[in-house]
């Protein structure tokens, strides 16, 4: 039993006086750093958009609103969108609507245009009250610039007659989205 606690007692004492053993103690010493870095999307309207008419009595009222867009999407497989949504239609009453406009035809529709890695959408697309409208499409392994990329919506609203003179305003959102 003795010799067992001299040789337990000269093991805690070698243990004890040799730090670098175990290699938690040096003059240098390193980490390992890892991330995973995965899909990620914002965007940013940039403006409110007056609409205004040309020349010609009832030419449609038009404008533009500009946005800008940060995307990355997953390299294999991935996918994202930027989506526009009238939330909330023309007010107050008795002018334009995109929910139940005073004339069959009567619309707000736009055309877009996107610079980098999105592909715009294709001709002129009619807004809609409440549900979501393409504006742009991502692929996978998008990536927009560290700074961000452009894009806007050339607007187009019917000009009818029937409306009643004032100032009539909507809300539209935009949403971006990335997998």
């Amino acid at each position: 039993m003795q010799t067992r606690s001299v040789l337990l007692l000269v093991l805690v004492v070698f243990v004890a006086a040799s730090p670098a053993a175990f290699g938690q103690w040096a003059a240098t010493g390193t980490t390992n750093i890892s991330v995973t870095v995965g899909p990620e999307a914002a965007i940013s309207v940039n403006s409110a958009t007056p609409l205004t008419t040309g020349t010609t009595l009832f030419d449609d009222y038009t404008g533009t609103t500009a946005f800008s867009y940060k995307v990355r999407t997953t390299k294999a497989g991935g996918s994202g969108s930027v989506t526009a949504q009238v939330l909330t239609d023309f007010s107050p009453g008795n002018g334009p609507s995109v929910q139940t406009p005073p004339t069959a035809g009567d619309t707000l529709s736009y055309g877009c245009t996107v610079a980098g890695p999105g592909t715009a959408c294709s001709g002129s697309i009619t807004a809609q009250y409440q549900t979501d409208t393409n504006v742009a499409t991502f692929g996978a392994n998008a990536h927009s610039s560290k700074a961000g990329d452009s894009g806007s919506l050339a607007w187009v609203l019917t000009n009818d007659p029937k409306y009643e003179t004032g100032s009539y305003q909507a809300v539209v959102r935009f949403s971006i989205s990335a997998l």
